[in-house]
């Protein structure tokens, strides 16, 4: 159990329509340089607009006070590809350390914990196609144990040269796969300033559920469920919210 806590910003970039796998309309931050964003990886890029865009609702600023947890459900396979083909190929002293580095989970939040200078609570999830409700879990918790006193929760999934052939090995058409990304900030119990909403409750079970004996999703892959939060806190039409995660306005 959680108590409720504030949504005081929100912000998503979901799926192409139409079944197209990689998102096109992505508008970085002006903040940051070209050679900066050059140097950010494939999912960072889709990460810091929602990044952005929900700190500036939120009128949160940096600071070890504002945690930062992470979802995803698959990471940059083609990052994690590249390092073991290095490995195999030229062996372990040869091995990229640029692409490992990129080939783990946690990879973007450090990411954005340097971008956005956040030097206080941070945590990676990954569970599936649940990776975005877990976050979300996992992000209230901190709060509510005073891990930190507000919390950016940011799920985010891409589409990869290698998800791309597994599918298409598995018999899967390429409109199994999306990339999507969103972000809340997540403010304390006793919060008395304005919020979009009020988070009630999250069921990973409910939401691990809800997939489960299903056939490859479209969307966002572990980060639909985050994306879908956010669409319905941001009354975008159709939107609802994803099961297991409890929302009052």
């Amino acid at each position: 159990m959680i108590p409720a806590l504030p949504i005081t910003g929100a912000a998503v970039l979901a799926p192409e329509p139409g079944g197209a796998q990689r998102i096109t309309r992505i508008e970085p931050p002006a903040r940051f340089s070209k050679a900066v964003l050059r140097r950010t990886s494939r999912l960072g890029q889709l990460a810091l607009p929602v990044v952005e865009a929900a700190l500036l609702q939120a009128e949160s600023t940096a600071g070890p006070e504002l945690g930062l947890v992470v979802g995803t459900g698959l990471a940059d396979l083609d990052e994690t590809i590249g390092f073991l083909q290095g490995v195999h190929e030229r062996g372990e002293r040869f091995a990229s350390p640029q692409m490992f580095q990129r080939s783990v989970h946690s990879a973007v939040a450090g990411e954005l914990a340097i971008l956005y200078h956040l030097t206080g609570y941070n945590l990676t999830v990954t569970q599936g196609l649940a990776s975005g409700e877990a976050a979300l879990l996992a992000a209230a918790l901190a709060v509510a144990s005073g891990r930190c006193e507000r919390c950016l929760c940011v799920a985010v999934d891409g589409v990869s040269d290698a998800l791309l052939m597994a599918l298409a090995d598995l018999g899967h058409a390429p409109e199994a796969a999306g990339e999507g990304a969103a972000a809340l900030v997540l403010g304390p119990p006793d919060h008395a300033g304005p919020a979009l909403a009020w988070l009630e409750g999250v069921d990973v079970a409910a939401a691990e559920a809800a997939t489960r004996g299903a056939d490859l999703p479209t969307g966002a892959h572990g980060a639909m469920g985050l994306v879908r939060t956010a669409q319905a806190i941001l009354r975008e039409p159709g939107a609802a919210l994803p099961p297991g995660v409890e929302v009052r306005w």
